[in-house]
C-alpha cells in the first residue's frame, strides 16, 4: 500500500515553522540595524571630508 500524505502539518512540522519564522525575524532585525550603522559611518566620514575640503 502506498502511503498517503498527512492532510494536516505535524506538531513537530508547525514548531519548526514557527521556530524558523522566529529568528528570520531576529535576523532581519540585526541585519537592519547593521545596515543602520554602516550608512551612519558612511554619513560620518563624509560629513569629516567635507569639513576638511573647505
Amino acid at each position: 500500500m502506498k502511503k498517503v500524505r498527512a492532510k494536516t502539518k505535524t506538531r513537530t512540522a508547525r514548531l519548526n515553522q514557527k521556530r524558523s519564522r522566529k529568528l528570520h525575524k531576529i535576523i532581519v532585525v540585526k541585519k537592519a540595524k547593521v545596515a543602520a550603522k554602516r550608512q551612519a559611518r558612511i554619513k560620518l566620514s563624509l560629513a569629516k571630508r567635507g569639513s576638511e575640503n573647505e
